[in-house]
Order: C-alpha cells, then structure tokens, then sequence
C-alpha cells in the first residue's frame, strides 16, 4: 500500500508527507498556519496516520514520537512471540 495525496508536499519528514494549509476567515483574512503529518501504517493497520500542529517544530515532534512508539511496540511483540532481540 502507498498513500495517494491530494496535494503537493510542503515537505517530507521521516516518512510522513507534511502539508501546510492556511486558514483564513469568511472575508478571506489570514488567521493561522496550520501543518498536517501524514504516514502510511502499512505494516500493522494499512492506514494512514493524520497528525495536525500549530508550527512545523511541534509537527516534526509528534512524527518523531509515533515512530518511537511503533518501535517500542513492535520490540514488545517479538518479545511476546519468543524472537532473541
């Protein structure tokens, strides 16, 4: 499986397709920025990720965490199922 975006990347980090959006009221007036993090879970779920930040810093943290998260996941797994680590 690979994600099919709807949109052209501001960016790619660890994996993840990071888009940048702009939020603007009904007069068309900037308000913010908003990021978004998408990453194929391919191996386990076959879904995609969404994560959303108000900057590209805080983004690229929670990138970060998901992946620790996943490899502290799939560690405790092949300990369950009796692989030597």
């Amino acid at each position: 499986m690979s994600i099919s975006l709807n949109f052209t990347p501001h960016s790619w980090y660890m994996g993840a397709a990071i888009e940048k959006q702009y939020q603007v009221n009904r007069n068309g007036k900037f308000l913010r920025v908003q990021w978004f993090g998408y990453i194929e879970d391919g191996m386990y779920t076959y879904s995609v990720i969404e994560l959303d930040a108000n900057t590209l810093k805080d983004l690229k943290q929670q990138i970060k965490a998901w992946h620790e998260r996943r490899r502290e996941r799939d560690l405790r797994n092949r300990r369950m199922i009796g692989e030597n680590i």
